[in-house]
């Protein structure tokens, strides 16, 4: 997440350390420049088009068409997606139509709305990169989609939306606080720290509780401010959310583990998903635990059709 390669990062200086917590005067200054954070048109048009796609639904695949026409580079990818080993009819598809009936309009939405919110966070420059949390981001929301159809449930309309967005407080915190910020992604990095530690030892909250006070200066839904908030700890969100906040928690790990973009946590420890405690919070969700077995059998198909539309929505 920042613009440096993994050489780069060990090699830089260490990461001046905190002389003392931050006073209680300091940490409420800082939660009310993250609320304030509504004032920035990028990151007010983040969250805002994911709370105007999900007040529509029974989206008609020619209303989908009619909009992405206006969208050259991203009606490019669409139908690159759509002809990719994971998704390929018997013939070749050259029409907007077809993909999009090809990889459903839900779909649509969510990897049209993910690559806009690629390009308003370009601009924030500087050192920090967002393009691979992006890509972890996506990567979350589409295994989830994946753990949730293999269930046979629906956790949410707002699944989607919860994924993409459980980090969005790394970027509010980059905006507010760059240099101390970029210090806390160097030792994360480079000394395997808990990020969130570091931010609340350094900072005196975590990303998580950013996300959600500019979540909620917004005006995000309740479910995304919950996965926002809760997507490390399902257990605490509201009982109403659980089941799709601990769904994308799970997803999260998964992603994590599997390396599929970055999220600036240098902590990713080798075990298997059912092993994880996100896991054990998602399976007090369902009705019965789901079959590890199976999951383990299908797992890696999972991951090589995850990883082309990543590819290819990478660019």
């Amino acid at each position: 997440m920042l613009r440096h390669t993994p050489a780069q990062l060990s090699a830089a200086p260490p990461a001046q350390p905190c002389a003392e917590p931050p006073s209680p005067a300091a940490r409420e200054a800082l939660r009310a420049r993250l609320r304030a954070l509504r004032q920035i048109p990028a990151l007010r048009s983040l969250a805002q088009r994911f709370s105007i796609s999900m007040r529509r639904d029974g989206l008609t695949i020619s209303e989908v068409v009619e909009s992405l026409r206006h969208d050259p580079a991203l009606c490019v990818r669409l139908l690159q997606l759509a002809n990719s080993a994971a998704i390929a009819s018997r013939e070749p598809v050259s029409d907007l139509p077809t993909a999009v009936q090809l990889l459903g309009v839900s779909r649509v939405r969510l990897l049209s709305t993910t690559l806009l919110l690629q390009r308003d966070t370009e601009h924030f420059g500087g050192e920090f990169d967002w393009k691979h949390l992006w890509i972890h981001a996506l990567a979350t929301a589409l295994l989830a989609e994946r753990l949730d159809a293999w269930t046979g449930r629906r956790a949410a309309d707002s699944l989607a939306a919860c994924a993409i967005l459980h980090d969005v407080g790394k970027i509010a915190l980059s905006v507010v606080e760059p240099d101390a910020y970029r210090d806390i992604l160097l030792a994360a990095w480079r000394d395997r720290h808990s990020l969130p530690a570091l931010e609340a030892a350094r900072l005196g909250l975590d990303h998580r509780e950013a996300g959600a006070l500019f979540g909620e200066a917004v005006g995000l839904p309740s479910a995304v401010l919950a996965a926002i908030a809760h997507h490390d700890s399902p257990a605490f969100s509201p009982h109403a959310h659980q089941p799709v906040v601990a769904l994308v928690g799970v997803a999260n790990q998964w992603a994590k583990l599997r390396g599929l973009g970055f999220s600036g946590d240098g902590l990713v420890h080798e075990q298997d998903l059912w092993e994880t405690p996100a896991w054990t919070a998602w399976c007090q969700t369902l009705p019965s635990p789901p079959d590890t077995d199976d999951f383990a059998a299908r797992e890696p198909r999972w991951i090589e059709e995850t990883k082309t539309e990543l590819k290819i929505l990478r660019g």
